[in-house]
């Protein structure tokens, strides 16, 4: 009986060791996780506050637990409204997956986050908060709307480059009939050939301009 009750106590420590241990990793993942991982309760405190989430934010732990959710969300947001709004989501789906926000920092700067949110429930299934997982894609984003605006200005330049041959070819022509049409005007009245000279000259000099200008995209 006494060996029965050493076993039983022997393995009883064994799975406390096996609980402490996991708990132990556990905690370790959220403590030192390069995301921010933050515990918020149904009203809006932060209870939990991870060393990603000083990193990203530059909040310590004892700076920003007890504090509203809110604190974090930009002056233009309600972010009363925009709680509560989370919240039901959470209560119905369980969940938020990869949502784009913009959230405060201390220093007053605007984070561009993908966050993950999930409901915590106790043992009752009742709802006692939320986790809210947050990376930092501000860096990102911008690299992103960089290469987009490179490649319009890729396609700009193409786009160019098509139109201005497009103008170019007839603008060869003009300026080639125009020549003709000048070799022609000896034959006329001197009155009429100066006339005609003038007009002819203020072609010249546009189409010169509008040649100069092709040459300026074809460039681009």
């Amino acid at each position: 009986m006494q060996q029965k009750l050493a076993d039983a106590q022997a393995k009883i420590q064994e799975l406390e060791a096996r609980v402490s241990e996991m708990e132990s990793y556990v905690a370790s993942l959220t403590r030192d996780s390069y995301d921010a991982i933050i515990g918020v309760d149904p009203d809006g405190t932060i209870r939990s506050w991870n060393r990603g989430a000083w990193v990203i934010f530059g909040w310590e732990p004892e700076e920003i637990v007890g504090h509203k959710y809110d604190k974090m969300m930009p002056p233009e947001l309600d972010g009363h409204a925009e709680f509560l709004r989370m919240i039901r989501l959470l209560e119905r789906r369980g969940y938020v997956n990869d949502a784009e926000a913009v959230r405060l920092a201390k220093d007053g700067r605007r984070v561009l986050v993908s966050v993950t949110r999930t409901a915590l429930r106790n043992a009752d299934g009742g709802f006692v908060g939320f986790s809210a997982i947050m990376r930092d894609i501000t860096e990102r984003k911008r690299m992103e709307q960089r290469l987009i605006h490179g490649e319009r200005m890729t396609a700009l330049g193409e786009l160019a480059a098509i139109l201005a041959h497009e103008i170019k070819n007839p603008l060869n022509s003009m300026v080639i009939n125009l020549e003709v049409l000048r070799g022609h005007l000896a034959g006329i009245e001197p009155e009429a050939r100066d006339k005609a000279g003038k007009y002819m000259r203020v072609l010249t000099d546009e189409m010169t301009r509008l040649n100069k200008v092709i040459r300026g995209f074809l460039d681009f």
